[in-house]
């Protein structure tokens, strides 16, 4: 798994390269700055051409990569002016090294002072390198800075920043008043957390790792605390011996649907098979049955002839519970007081395998805290954001704006397994890193998706994958296969469904390390 460093994990990392190694500051500069020329090149050489490049630098170290850079350019024979948003009094150490290299090496430099379109007009650059703030930066932008972003942001031409958008934090990818919209980012070591949370996520577009000598991140004596998920990391994990039978992948209860959402049973329960499970049985409120549609596949228990759950329904799940390797709780089942007994008690019976919590029961659980037993150990709770608002009594807004943070608030109040779902969707347990699943799409936010997910990690903690590795690789293969999907239908045409038929080959795009599509 390739680690995400905040800011202060890789200023402890320069620095021990750099006092300790014996690597110098200014060396580690120029190889970060050659780095990013290399990338330009390999995606925008073509383009570049005769035309005109702008570097965009501040006085910081960033501002130093952005020396390098625009001196790089210059001596292949590029068109390069280098822009300088602040004083120049302010450009110490390594970065004034090369801010004097580029000054001797005959740079074209525009000290800014208003505005990027009143002293470097750009009606004909072909390129923009962003070099103006790096991870460093904790302030609001504001002023000429922030002026100079929306410059950038109103052109028309492709914006390479270096190591981060200008204006995005580090640590939470969100935006510090203003941020530069990149289509590329080259960053250096390691990839940062901002890169991979929203906004910072789409903000940095194609991000591109470079290796310039700075040491790796198992020198830090404090070990990184979130990791990207990557298909690579799956090796292995779901391969099937040849004299395989159907108990040996487990069988999954999906307790779900009342009247109306019966359509979110059928997904998760469908979702189960799609995963791999050998056997599913899902359990349903048996006046409903002229509701119900399952495949072919779905065992079926319909409870009774009412048309909600009621307490007095659990009796009946008591045989079924104690038989099966996994239960997924939750889609579809309604909020009514009734249903919220049934809920509490369902979760009491004895022998309750790992159970994931989806959709009504998180709703339930947040209106009830005491819904959800002191005993209970394996279970996977899977919130979108507002569920999660709920949850721990926040808002949809404050969650969205510290993912991260939320996540580790949610672990800690309900001592479980938590899926946090949404764009860059992260996994946390405690005693776990937190994961983070770069894959997925905008498509996905669609009625059932979420079903889906819980059948997926239903099916996984059925073969007896532990619940934070199966709510994991569930996370992971869920996005695969909305990728997969929007694919075929494009973003706007993705529906639960659709996600649903993807999941066999979002295995294969797993189990062979390639991207969706090449399979």
């Amino acid at each position: 798994m390739e680690p995400l460093l905040d800011t202060a994990r890789m200023q402890k990392l320069d620095r021990f390269t750099i006092d300790e190694i014996g690597i110098p500051g200014a060396v580690l500069m120029e190889t970060a700055g050659r780095g990013v020329v290399s990338k330009i090149l390999e995606r925008y050489g073509d383009l570049v051409g005769d035309g005109r490049i702008l570097v965009l630098c501040g006085t910081g170290n960033n501002g130093g990569d952005g020396f390098v850079i625009a001196r790089v350019l210059k001596n292949l024979g590029y068109k390069v002016t280098t822009a300088l948003v602040g004083d120049v009094d302010k450009v110490k150490g390594d970065a004034k090294v090369h801010f004097g290299a580029l000054i001797k090496s005959g740079g074209d430099l525009v000290a800014v002072t208003e505005g990027l379109s009143t002293e470097c007009p750009g009606e004909d650059w072909a390129l923009i390198v962003d070099a103006l703030f790096g991870t460093g930066l904790t302030r609001e932008v504001e002023g000429l800075a922030a002026k100079c972003i929306d410059e950038v942001n109103n052109t028309p031409v492709p914006v390479v920043s270096v190591d981060i958008p200008s204006g995005v934090s580090s640590d939470t990818g969100q935006a510090l008043g203003r941020a530069v919209s990149a289509d590329m980012t080259v960053t250096f070591a390691h990839f940062k957390k901002g890169h991979f949370l929203h906004p910072g996520r789409a903000l940095s577009g194609e991000v591109s790792l470079v290796d310039i000598g700075i040491m790796p991140g198992h020198y830090l004596e404090e070990a990184p605390d979130l990791f990207l998920l990557e298909p690579s990391d799956l090796e292995g994990a779901f391969l099937r011996g040849e004299d395989s039978h159907k108990g040996h992948f487990g069988h999954v209860a999906v307790v779900a649907g009342s009247s109306g959402k019966m359509g979110a049973a059928h997904l998760a329960a469908a979702a189960v098979l799609k995963a791999g499970a050998g056997l599913v049985t899902a359990a349903y409120p048996g006046g409903l049955a002229a509701q119900v549609n399952f495949p072919p596949e779905v065992m079926t228990l319909p409870i009774g002839g009412e048309l909600r759950w009621s307490a007095e329904m659990v009796t009946k799940l008591k045989q079924l519970i104690s038989s099966v390797d996994a239960v997924v709780v939750g889609p579809g089942l309604g909020l009514d007081a009734e249903t919220g007994e049934f809920f509490g008690q369902l979760l009491r019976l004895e022998g309750l395998p790992p159970v994931v919590l989806d959709a009504d029961a998180l709703t339930l659980v947040a209106g009830d805290r005491a819904l959800l037993p002191g005993e209970i150990k394996e279970v996977v709770f899977t919130p979108h954001p507002g569920e999660a608002a709920r949850m721990i009594n926040s808002a949809t807004e404050v969650i969205q704006g510290a993912r991260e943070l939320a996540l580790l608030k949610l672990i800690d109040a309900f001592h479980g397994t938590v899926v946090l779902k949404g764009a860059s969707t992260l996994i946390g347990a405690p005693g776990e890193p937190t994961l983070l699943i770069d894959r997925g799409n905008p498509g996905m936010s669609t009625a059932g998706s979420g079903d889906v997910l819980a059948g997926v990690i239903g099916a996984l903690l059925a073969r007896g994958i532990p619940t934070f590795h199966a709510a994991s690789a569930g996370a992971l293969l869920h996005g695969i296969a909305g990728d997969l999907a929007a694919e075929i239908e494009g973003v706007e045409g993705v529906t639960a469904s659709d996600i649903l038929r993807a999941i066999p080959e979002a295995f294969l795009a797993v189990e062979g390390f390639c991207n969706p599509g090449e399979v």
